[in-house]
């Protein structure tokens, strides 16, 4: 006797399954209580490489992305290590594909992953698309560099 899996599922089904593994939310849900996750899809490393970072800067950024991706974007957003915040003068974001590529109504974020480090990029869902590495305050432009 042969057992066999139920594979007629219709399409509903599998659109909810989907969105379930991506974290996107359905109506009425909110994508934020959704484990969050880095997406490198976008990541450009002309602007600066993973190569330029020492080995503690390497794992802290280790650090930083295990942490996100057992985090919500609830928690996130109310996280003081990571403080998660929008970047409001889009003039230092590098002029590149990125930009040419996504739609302009994206706002563009960074995230701290120590002292001097950030990583920028933009939210959809419960992907943080990372973009740019930023360990020298080009694109987060802080207090002290202003």
């Amino acid at each position: 006797m042969t057992i066999r899996a139920n594979t007629n599922i219709n399409e509903n089904e599998n659109t909810k399954i989907n969105k379930i593994i991506l974290g996107m939310s359905d109506i009425g849900n909110s994508s934020n209580n959704f484990q969050a996750y880095i997406a490198l899809k976008y990541y450009d490393k002309s602007f600066e490489c993973l190569s330029e970072w020492d080995k503690d800067e390497l794992v802290c950024l280790s650090n930083t992305i295990e942490k996100i991706n057992k985090m919500n974007w609830n928690q996130i957003h109310t996280d003081g290590g990571l403080r998660y915040k929008s970047i409001d003068d889009s003039k230092d974001i590098p002029l590149n594909n990125i930009k040419r590529i996504i739609s302009k109504d994206i706002k563009f974020y960074e995230l701290r992953v120590n002292q001097k480090a950030r990583i920028v990029g933009f939210r959809i869902e419960s992907t943080f698309f990372l973009c740019w590495l930023d360990r020298n305050h080009r694109i987060c432009k802080c207090k002290s560099n202003k």
